[in-house]
């Protein structure tokens, strides 16, 4: 096997975490107006957020709000007041993106979500490691009716017109590998599912059933759900960190990285949630 990536002269690898203060809820929606939501579903995904959060104006550090069931942190990402949850991998369950989503948005009201972390692509020849998947669109995979033939049920969702032509226009952000290549940004359809997948037969099988799929992951038919049904706008932003066959995680923390910088660099214009409402 190759040997893992030596990250340790990256920027964005030796950054340092924010210090965090615990507040109450009631304290915390009183100083409060996100814009922006953020969800993220992995470890890896929660340090590359957090070490481009900085605190809000007037602060001086980020806050951390624990309820219930979630954990919100608040502070500025970009230009603007933002929260960001951590959910568990996957849709389904009390802390799956689905409910995890709901509660942010039921909480915080915020005008947009972004989904963004790490995901697989579909040709290593063309989707690299650190690699930036934007979905044009969800294809959620589960739902299926097994006959003679397997049929998919499920719509397969557009993103937010509004997002997507922001993550379209951004022609100046610049991320490199260890080795001084450049990301790309790709925008296509994403798979949406509750498998892990890590076998070239079973994601072979879902390409030939969608071959339009530029990759997959976990958590966005979740997202999906909860903000078509609060009118919120939405999207997934996820890089390559593997193809679906012989995981590792090498990659996790370069492409976590390559996605929330991505997303950094959007929302540094302080007009990108222009009329969203």
């Amino acid at each position: 096997p190759a040997a893992p990536p030596d990250y340790s002269s990256e920027p964005w690898y030796s950054a340092p975490l924010p210090k965090l203060e615990p507040k109450s809820l009631a304290q915390a929606k009183r100083k409060f107006r996100p814009r922006l939501g953020l969800v993220v579903a992995t470890s890896v995904e929660l340090t590359a957020a957090l070490r481009l959060f900085k605190p809000a104006a007037d602060l001086r550090q980020v806050w951390q709000v624990a309820h219930g069931n979630e954990t919100y942190y608040l502070g500025r990402f970009g230009a603007f007041q933002t929260v960001l949850t951590l959910c568990t991998m996957g849709s389904q369950g009390a802390s799956g993106s689905t409910l995890a989503s709901e509660a942010l948005i039921q909480t915080w009201n915020p005008a947009a979500i972004v989904l963004a972390g790490i995901a697989f692509g579909i040709d290593p020849k063309k989707h690299l490691a650190g690699d930036v998947l934007v979905a044009q669109g969800l294809i959620p995979y589960e739902s299926q009716r097994h006959g003679k033939k397997i049929l998919f049920r499920s719509p397969s969702p557009p993103s937010s017109d509004a997002l997507l032509n922001r993550f379209r226009n951004a022609p100046q952000w610049d991320f490199k590998r260890p080795d001084g290549t450049k990301c790309n940004v790709h925008i296509g359809h994403m798979l949406s599912g509750e498998k892990l997948i890590d076998n070239r037969q079973a994601k072979q099988r879902l390409v030939e059933c969608f071959p339009v799929a530029i990759g997959g992951e976990m958590e966005g038919a979740g997202l999906w759900a909860a903000a078509t049904r609060h009118r919120k706008d939405w999207l997934v932003v996820k890089a390559v960190c593997d193809w679906a066959e012989r995981k590792d995680d090498h990659y996790q923390p370069l492409a976590a990285a390559a996605a929330f910088s991505l997303c950094e660099h959007v929302f540094r214009n302080c007009h990108a949630l222009d009329g969203i409402p």
